[in-house]
């Protein structure tokens, strides 16, 4: 099976890279397919001929989305338009990772893929309409996740949560984190093999739902990094309105992957085995920017 990964050169498009199997895995980043130019797009993917494109480039900047919409939109919602149209004209399936951030946040329990995706900001809105977008391919599979981290090329320029706070409490010794919004941190190969499983088993299209076991509150995964790594610092809890970020997150983003075992796949182990394995490899991993 040939399979394109476009964003490649992000946390999860690294891992899906380095997946094991008889699969011709083909990388495009944005260097040599940016999704948000149409035509360009169409011409990469034609001339790759993929049977499987899984469409992993995203802007992933919550707050930075709300100061430039236009950029948000143009990657995920255009963007996935063009990887639609073109895995359409290749005759190919299409995945395209997204978000527990398409919902509100204030269930009482995890949501499953039939609750009514209400978006809190600029960035779930985007990523709600690259989903809307995605379904023009008949055989398409749209794959919410959170709290992604992982593996980061040199090419990449952004931070995921655990180097962040891993940073600030190297230069600070004190930092706050949110104690009263709760996520699943999820490790991107792990994910990434949990893809790989589904675009071998090709369930029957739709929305999936794909994260670790468990869940958290973001003071409590930083509790465990700092843990895990026998970091010594400060940390206080705080509220996400006395924090007051940019952009409203949802309040409890926690997804039931109920419907992704039943057609096989997974389930992923507990987030904290998944911290634990990530941080024992980030010190000799040659992917990893300190």
């Amino acid at each position: 099976m040939r399979i394109l990964v476009l964003g490649a050169r992000g946390q999860l498009g690294t891992a899906l890279l380095g997946l094991r199997g008889p699969h011709e895995v083909i990388g495009a980043g944005r260097q040599e397919c940016d999704v948000t130019d149409r035509e360009a797009t169409l011409r990469y993917v034609r001339q790759v001929a993929p049977e499987v494109v899984i469409n992993a480039a995203a802007y992933t900047g919550v707050d930075g989305a709300e100061s430039a919409p236009d950029e948000a939109m143009a990657v995920n919602f255009q963007g996935s338009a063009h990887a639609a149209a073109a895995a359409l004209e290749a005759d190919a399936a299409l995945v395209y990772v997204s978000t527990s951030y398409v919902f509100r946040g204030d269930n009482a329990e995890p949501y499953g893929e039939d609750d009514e995706p209400q978006p809190l900001n600029l960035y779930g809105l985007s990523k709600l309409y690259g989903e809307y977008a995605a379904t023009l391919v008949p055989d398409h599979y749209i794959v919410r996740t959170e709290g992604l981290y992982g593996f980061r090329t040199p090419r990449s320029d952004t931070r995921h949560f655990i180097e962040t706070i891993l940073q600030v409490a190297r230069e600070k010794g004190t930092l706050q984190v949110v104690a009263d919004h709760y996520t699943t941190p999820t490790f991107a190969p792990d994910l990434a093999a949990a893809l790989q499983q589904l675009v071998e088993l090709r369930p029957e299209p739709g929305c999936y739902h794909l994260v670790q076991s468990g869940s958290c509150t973001w003071y409590e995964f930083a509790a465990k990094v700092f843990e895990l790594t026998a970091t010594q610092v400060d940390l206080q809890p705080t509220t996400a309105k006395e924090y007051g970020s940019p952009a409203p997150r949802p309040a409890y983003a926690v997804l039931d992957c109920s419907k992704a075992r039943r057609a096989g796949i997974g389930p992923l182990r507990p987030w904290e085995e998944a911290l634990a394995d990530y941080l024992a490899q980030r010190e000799t991993s040659g992917l990893n920017l300190k």
